[in-house]
Formats: structure tokens, C-alpha cells, sequence
């Protein structure tokens, strides 16, 4: 193990020759321009994004289309059954978390995916016949006409043609060994982009199949990975190489013998050659002559080779999820800028079949995670298929034997995740394929309370954040939050008695949580519904946000979250759901202030992707501990990444109060400090363009949606130019 001198030194040198604007190279798909933000309101011109903390820590960042490209083509495109590929890849998933020994436990119970399908399609009455149809399909081929058997054909990579004799309802049902089925019409009435098509794992329910596009080397969806960039170091001393930001791959060694290799997030973490049980495998096997490549992806910064005198090259084939940076944030706060787009990259660094926790670990994704992740994505991204698939995958099973994720109120987070996803995306037709598992949920649910209607039944797991404190007042106050997104989600469907009825299930509950769960000498939250217990941090900040709070208790919760003897909370992820109630507040300036000492204080150490946790107070050993580990603290985590959405969610205000951001809201609450700032907000109209200079605000609404300002509407056609 290196010794406590040199790695001090190694450190110094890395850390002085290898900053975040350090160049990396890179082979394979990448962009080759990386333009800047959105014109400024006084030129059209971009900032040379070399001036942005953007250029300088990822090396595939794009504004003006997706990077790595998507090898993906137009038309008619694959069919599956309803989340049978999302249930697949989650199937792999977890066998590559063992296959990498990363020590983590994923608790819960999730659908596992059929080896059939069925799919249906009325045949026009008009049409001529006898017709020939031709279909590519995965799995063995059955086609039937109104329930007689016209067609069989084992699986085979050509098309299967078959006569249509008569009109009538067309079903194909394929069968696999073991991978999901999958059909494909190229063209004609039942090309597979004809909405009249339905899919059934069982023949019994059926309900829209989800499509996905074809790949150009004809790889089939389900089979896809994401793709890699090859990286090169950006700097290196001795026998430590830094590739200068946070990834996530395997790593590539050129060498005569197969060498000796560490990797970590941190210096500390590479370096450390201690035989003990490892957070990450760092198994090597041969990828060609003198050429090594990790078994499994690693997630890392940096990387030791101890007997590095034998290898001549290190690289490494980091993935890189095809994303475009819709979403843009530029201010004179140098380090709030820093904070934004730091936020941003972690994201993508997690974004692979879906919406990821960790890179390090756990690889996997979370209903409560996706709170957070979810909302930072609709302000970045906006891809709106890689949240739709882990909403649809984690909700699948249901929640009759166990919570999702087997936390009581990660169950919760689903449903409100759901009336969320609608607000930012407008997925109709996600929602009319999850609908009878919502329901299904929610009766669940029901069958959980008390006669006050308390969740209180079968609560296994009550996590809320990594901290001590009193959680049940916080779980009844999301139990309130998502009966009112039960409400909206049941409007959207046009079930009116079902609206109604939970209307009057939430008015009941915030009237037993404001006599049991509130303290009217402090004018805040309990920890408990119990008359007694003191207020806590967690249940006050969630009442802000949900909107179970009213403006008239907003200055004892203040008092609360300014109590510095009050538990604070042990993750990021609270951490941005608290400084989002303090805006709520109209703290913006306390918001600010401790938002910028919380992820600034993990870029001081030198973060180029933020932590699961983080503590100011702990030394520079104990800062990547976690779960008694020495490095079992993951420093990319996806529900770290909350001030790319805060800031312009927040701050600036502009927030979606239709689904698909048809109507959307703006309520500044800038301080001069951060002027003058240019903003980009995505949405599926176009982007939502915004500067401030001098308390002048200039605002660009796509086309096709109004933006509400002080009680006034504005369009595209009468953009918003005040002064505040």
C-alpha cells in the first residue's frame, strides 16, 4: 500500500495539474462542436463554451443534439407487451450487480418478464382480400384470424408471410425460450406504427404494447447497450492516472502481462491495496494481444497500477448514454454555475436503461431516488423515455406483498412520481397503461390504515433519509401527497367519482394529521401523529412542498429548519427537497446561501459529480464512509443532483402548471448577486428561454404554450419583457 508521504504528494501534483477544465481525448462517437447557452438578451451570440465549467468536465457535452448519436432509425418500430423490455433489462441489471460483487441488497419483489405475447390488430373491412401480409417477429410465430390458426413459423431472422382470407380481428402470438418477445410490421395497414395494435403477456389483459425504434445494425431493443467513448487520462504521477471528472466503464490496459489494478473515486479509495472486501470488482481479462479490460464497469476517477512500469497505456471505454444538455444555466455566481452543471453531469452519469441510483453502487433504480432524478432530468434532459421506463418497471409488480423497493414510502414517491411525470411529460398514453395499477395501489394502501386513516399496517422498511429521527409524521404527510396526486391522476382519466372520493380521503387525513401531527405552540410539524411528539426537520419541509402546509404556519417552520438543534438531514437528496420549501417560503437568499455551502463544500473537495452524503464536519478519511465501510459512500448518486432543477425550478420559478408545461408559471426570486443570469428550460413545446440583467427580465415561450406572470398570460407571440 502506498504510504501516507507520497500519496500526499501525488495528491498535491494531481490536484494542481489536473483541474476540471483539464483536456481529455477521446475516440469513437463524440461531438465534435460543444456550443454554449442561450444567447444573452443583449447579443445572439453563444459563449465559446471553453468558458464554461461544461467544457471542462464533460467530454461529450452537447447542446444542439444527443452525444454519443443515437444509431437509431425512423419508422414503423418494434412492439413489446407492456414493460416486458423494461422488466428484461432490470432482469440484467441485477445479474450484473452480482456478476461485479458490489455489495448491495435490493430488496422487493418485481415482475419478471414472459416468454410470450400476444398482439392484435383489426383488419379493415374494406380492404382487398386475399392479402399477403409479411411481419418480422422474435420468438416462434402462431397468427391467428378471429381465433382460427392461419399461420405458424419458428423463430427466424426473415420475415414470416402469411394470406388473409377475411377481415376480422388479426392476433400474432409469439413464444421464446427465455428473452421477451418482439414484433415488427415495416409498412402497410399493420405496420406496427398503427395505434390500433394492443399487446397481452397473457392473452387475458390487454393494453397498448410500448414501441421502441430500430437499431441501425439491427440490434433488437431489448438487446441494446448503452454505448461507450473511449477516454484517456487527463493527467498522471508516477503510477496514479486521473481522468480528470467522475465515469463509468470498463478500463483498458496496454500491457505485456496482465498488471495489477485499483481504481476509486478518490485518491484515497485507488490507492488503498488492502486486502478486504472491495465496494467494485477489479477482475481484468485479456481483450487482445497485450491488451486488458476490466470484467466489469468501474466507477472511478482515478487509477492505480502499482507495477505500472509494464503497462504502456490506460484508457478507459467510459459509457456515455446519447443525451443532450436541453436545459442550460449561466449567472455571474461563478460557483452557482459550477453547482448547476456538476448537478446536470452526475445525472447523466446515472442515466442508463433507466434512472440509476449510484454508479458505484447500487446500479439499480429507486422509487424515492426518482423523486428527485425525475424532476432534475425535466430541467436538463428532458428524456422523457428513460424516466417513463422506470416509473412503468418499478411500479409492475405492485404492492401487495411487498412496498416498491419494500419501502413504505418509496410506495408513496411512485404514485406522486406518476401525477409528477404527467406535469413535466404529458404521457397520456403512459398513464392509460398504468392507470389499473395505480388503483391497484392505492386500495392496497387503503387497506393499511387505521380508522383515521393512518398508514400504519405492514410498514417493513420506513425510510424517508439516511438519519435518526422520528419519520412517521413525514410518511403521513406523503400518504397526503399522493392521494392528492390520486385525485389528479384520476381528473386526467375522467374517473370523477374517483377523483371525488379521494378528495374526501385526503380532506379527512389533513384533518386528523392538523389535530395529531401539528403543534400549534410552535406552529410546525410533529415528528409524530401523536399530540406529543416535538416537531422535526423531514415532516416540515415535505408539508411546504406537497402543499399540505399553509402559508399562515410558513414562519414556525422556518424557525424549525433554521434550529440548528433540530437533527439536520443525512443526504443530499432531503437536502435539495428542504432548501425547495425554503424557496416555497420566500427564503431565497437562505436557500441560496446554504445550497451554495452544501454542494460547494463537496466541490471544494474536489467533486466533479455529487455525493450520496456528505458531511462538512467529517475529515477527509471519514468523508467516504458509508454503511461502515471505508469507501462505501458513492460519490455520483442521482438524487444528489437536485440544484439543476432548483435553481431554475426555484429561483427563477418557472414551473409547469399543465402537463406538458401548456401552461407554466414564473415567479422570480433572484438575488442581484446571481445578475446578470440566461436560463434554458426544456419542455416538449421548445425551450423556455430566460435573462436577467439589471432587474430586467426577458422571457421566450415556445410555441404552443402560455407563460402566467402576475396574474397576466403570455405567448410566443407577446413574450414576457418586464422589470422587476
Amino acid at each position: 500500500m502506498i504510504n501516507r508521504s507520497r500519496l500526499a504528494a501525488l495528491t498535491a501534483v494531481l490536484l494542481l495539474g489536473a483541474s476540471a477544465s483539464s483536456p481529455v481525448s477521446a475516440t469513437g462517437t463524440r461531438t465534435t462542436d460543444l456550443p454554449g447557452t442561450a444567447g444573452s438578451a443583449d447579443a445572439g451570440n453563444s459563449r465559446r463554451p471553453e468558458n464554461r465549467p461544461a467544457a471542462g468536465v464533460d467530454p461529450l457535452y452537447s447542446r444542439t443534439a444527443p452525444a454519443p448519436a443515437p444509431d437509431t432509425l425512423p419508422g414503423s418500430p418494434w412492439l413489446y407487451a407492456d414493460t416486458e423490455l423494461e422488466a428484461w433489462r432490470l432482469h440484467l441489471m441485477r445479474q450484473r450487480v452480482k456478476e461485479a460483487r458490489l455489495r448491495v441488497r435490493y430488496p422487493g419483489n418485481y415482475y419478471e418478464p414472459s416468454n410470450r405475447a400476444y398482439f392484435r390488430i383489426p383488419a379493415s373491412v374494406d380492404a382487398h382480400y386475399p392479402r399477403w401480409v409479411s411481419l418480422n417477429a422474435y420468438g416462434n410465430v402462431r397468427v391467428m384470424m378471429d381465433g382460427q390458426t392461419i399461420y405458424t413459423g419458428a423463430a427466424s431472422t426473415s420475415p414470416h408471410k402469411f394470406k388473409l382470407s377475411t377481415p376480422g380481428t388479426l392476433m400474432v402470438a409469439l413464444t421464446t425460450e427465455q428473452e421477451p418477445p418482439a414484433l415488427w410490421v415495416e409498412k402497410g395497414e399493420f405496420a406496427t406504427g398503427n395505434p390500433l395494435w394492443q399487446a397481452s403477456a397473457d392473452s387475458l389483459s390487454w393494453s397498448y404494447p410500448c414501441a421502441y425504434p430500430r437499431h441501425k445494425d439491427g440490434t433488437l431493443p431489448h438487446r441494446f447497450e448503452t454505448p461507450t467513448v473511449r477516454l484517456q487520462p487527463a493527467s498522471q504521477n508516477d503510477t496514479l492516472y486521473d481522468f480528470g471528472r467522475e465515469l463509468f466503464g470498463f478500463i483498458v490496459l496496454k500491457a505485456d502481462s496482465k498488471p495489477q489494478f485499483f481504481a476509486g473515486e478518490s485518491i484515497l479509495e485507488a490507492v488503498d491495496t488492502a486486502a478486504r472486501p472491495r465496494e467494485q470488482s477489479f477482475d481484468l481479462e485479456a481483450a487482445g494481444k497485450g491488451l486488458w479490460r476490466s470484467v466489469t464497469p468501474v466507477a472511478f476517477r482515478y487509477a492505480y497500477l502499482p507495477d505500472g512500469a509494464s503497462v504502456q497505456t490506460v484508457a478507459c471505454d467510459a459509457y456515455a448514454h446519447p443525451a443532450r444538455y436541453r436545459g442550460d444555466f449561466h449567472s455571474a455566481d461563478t460557483l452557482l454555475n459550477d453547482i448547476w452543471f456538476k448537478s446536470a453531469y452526475t445525472l447523466r452519469l446515472c442515466m442508463h436503461e433507466f434512472l440509476m441510483d449510484g454508479i458505484k453502487r447500487d446500479r439499480l433504480p429507486w422509487a424515492g431516488d426518482l423523486a428527485m432524478s425525475m424532476m432534475v432530468n425535466a430541467y436538463t434532459f428532458a428524456d422523457r423515455e428513460i424516466v417513463r421506463r422506470t416509473i412503468a418497471m418499478l411500479g409492475r409488480e405492485g404492492i401487495a406483498q411487498t412496498d416498491i423497493n419494500d419501502i413504505a414510502d418509496y410506495s408513496l414517491w411512485w404514485l406522486i412520481a406518476q401525477d409528477r411525470y404527467q406535469l413535466f411529460f404529458g404521457d397520456r398514453l403512459h398513464l392509460q397503461r398504468e392507470w389499473p395499477r395505480i388503483k391497484k395501489a392505492l386500495n392496497v394502501l387503503e387497506s393499511r390504515c387505521d380508522q383515521n386513516g393512518i398508514l400504519t399496517d405492514s410498514i417493513r422498511w420506513l425510510f424517508i433519509d439516511w438519519v435518526d429521527v422520528e419519520k412517521e409524521n413525514a410518511l403521513q404527510v406523503l400518504w397526503w401527497w399522493a392521494q392528492q396526486s390520486a385525485v389528479s391522476l384520476a381528473e386526467r382519466m375522467g374517473d370523477k367519482p374517483l377523483a371525488a372520493y379521494w378528495q374526501k380521503k385526503s380532506d379527512a387525513l389533513k384533518s386528523v394529521l392538523l389535530a395529531r401531527g401539528y403543534d400549534p405552540v410552535r406552529q410546525a410539524w410533529r415528528g409524530k401523529p401523536d399530540g406529543e411528539s416535538k416537531p422535526n426537520r423531514h415532516a416540515n419541509f415535505l408539508a411546504v412542498i406537497s402543499g399540505l402546509a399553509t402559508p399562515s404556519q410558513y414562519p414556525g417552520i422556518l424557525n424549525i429548519l433554521g434550529d440548528t438543534t433540530v437533527t439536520a438531514v443525512g443526504t443530499p437528496y432531503m437536502a435539495g427537497f428542504e432548501y425547495m420549501a425554503l424557496s416555497r417560503m420566500r427564503a431565497p437568499e437562505r436557500m441560496l446561501k446554504q445550497m451554495k455551502e452544501y454542494w460547494g463544500g463537496m466541490i471544494a473537495q474536489g467533486a466533479t459529480s455529487f455525493w450520496e452524503g456528505y458531511d462538512a464536519n467529517e475529515d477527509e478519511v471519514k468523508q467516504y464512509g458509508f454503511y461502515g465501510r471505508p469507501f462505501g459512500k458513492s460519490l455520483c448518486h442521482a438524487w444528489s443532483s437536485g440544484p439543476a432543477a432548483l435553481i431554475p425550478s426555484e429561483l427563477l420559478g418557472i414551473r409547469p402548471l399543465s402537463d406538458g408545461w401548456a401552461t407554466f408559471e414564473i415567479d422570480p426570486q433572484v438575488p442581484a448577486s446571481m445578475q446578470p443570469f440566461e436560463a434554458t428550460i426544456p419542455t416538449p413545446y421548445g425551450d423556455i428561454r430566460v435573462w436577467l440583467r439589471d432587474n430586467q427580465l426577458k422571457v421566450e415561450v415556445p410555441q404552443g404554450s402560455t407563460a402566467k406572470f402576475r396574474g397576466k398570460s403570455y405567448t410566443s407571440a407577446v413574450p414576457l419583457k418586464v422589470r422587476l
